[in-house]
Parts: C-alpha cells; sequence; structure tokens
C-alpha cells in the first residue's frame, strides 16, 4: 500500500480530463480517463488498505479503507442497474 496520506498523483492528462469533466467540457475519453484515474489514483480502489507496523498504521489503514469506499460507491453506481436508485429531482 502506498501511503495513504499523500496527494495522488495524477499525470497532466488525469488532472485535464478531471478538470474537463469538473467544466463539463470532457470528450468520452476524458471522461473515461477521469474516472481511471479518480478511483485507481484519489481512491486507491484496487489497493489493500492495510498499512503494515508503525504507531500510526492502524490509523493509515482506516484512512485508506475510507478513500477505497469512496471508489467502491463509485463503481457501485457504474456498475449497478439504474433501476437500482430511487428517481430523485434535483431542479
Amino acid at each position: 500500500m502506498s501511503n495513504p496520506h499523500a496527494a495522488a498523483a495524477f499525470a497532466r492528462p488525469e488532472a485535464a480530463a478531471i478538470r474537463a469533466v469538473a467544466a463539463g467540457t470532457a470528450t468520452p475519453e476524458q471522461q473515461r480517463l477521469a474516472v481511471a484515474a479518480i478511483g485507481q489514483k484519489a481512491c486507491l480502489i484496487d489497493e489493500i488498505s492495510y498499512v503494515p507496523g508503525g504507531p500510526d498504521a492502524e490509523r493509515a489503514t482506516v484512512f485508506a479503507e475510507g478513500r477505497r469506499f469512496v471508489g467502491m460507491q463509485i463503481r457501485r453506481a457504474i456498475r449497478l442497474p439504474i433501476e437500482q436508485f430511487p428517481e430523485v429531482d434535483h431542479g
């Protein structure tokens, strides 16, 4: 497990893709890149949460699991059938 407290190591194209998604101007390729970078680098979704040894190991593990939880919720929203989500009016 990499340092769970470290900032996500986004490459320039990934950061540009995330900015484009936030601005609503992303291409389909940028959208896919942004979601992948958020899951892999910000949420560490495919990493093991356990941080061994040291006095702060338990806290670091819990922090890493929190990051993974966010990624798992994004993955869940992408993979589950849309009918499993409630209708909500955001207007």
